[in-house]
């Protein structure tokens, strides 16, 4: 259940385990452990070039980049702050709150991520999410013809459901 993940490692991790054991071993750990003395700028180097060629493995077009390049800064911005993150969980005792904010957030990352590889216009990508997050609550007028507001309350009640024990 990849889509149930609270950060952006987990989603990797579940989704699709062979390329992400090939990307992380083969890609980012030769990149990251050969800029280590750069410190976090090696770590973003090598986030941006794993996720760039995992972009474009999918086909050579511009929205496959940007899909990439927001992979990338995804994963960097929660490696180097995962450690004070995981203190303050900590510190508030993990309350539930902080654990559905951390899917909601990392749900909805992914999900802007993956419009950018099903769509090959990047203004299209704009429109719909500018669509998903005013739906109904402002005038099509505004925001173009199709209300989308309720793809999010929908999809969140289906990884809900989704996350329940089977059988």
């Amino acid at each position: 259940a990849p889509l149930t993940s609270t950060n952006i490692a987990e989603f990797w991790r579940r989704w699709n385990i062979s390329v992400f054991a090939f990307l992380s071993e083969e890609v980012f750990s030769r990149i990251n452990f050969a800029l280590r003395r750069w410190g976090n700028y090696g770590i973003a180097v090598a986030c941006f070039v794993t996720f760039l060629g995992s972009g474009l493995a999918h086909g050579v077009i511009p929205s496959n980049v940007v899909s990439g390049a927001l992979m990338s800064i995804y994963f960097f911005v929660y490696l180097v702050s995962r450690k004070r993150l995981r203190k303050w969980a900590k510190a508030l005792g993990k309350p539930i709150l902080v654990v559905l904010a951390s899917w909601f957030l990392t749900f909805n990352l992914v999900s802007l991520s993956c419009l950018f590889e099903v769509h090959t216009s990047v203004t299209w990508v704009r429109r719909t999410m500018l669509s998903v997050l005013t739906g109904p609550l402002w005038p099509s007028a505004l925001f173009g013809q199709i209300e989308w507001g309720w793809v999010i309350p929908t999809a969140a009640l289906a990884m809900a459901v989704h996350s329940l024990p089977h059988g």
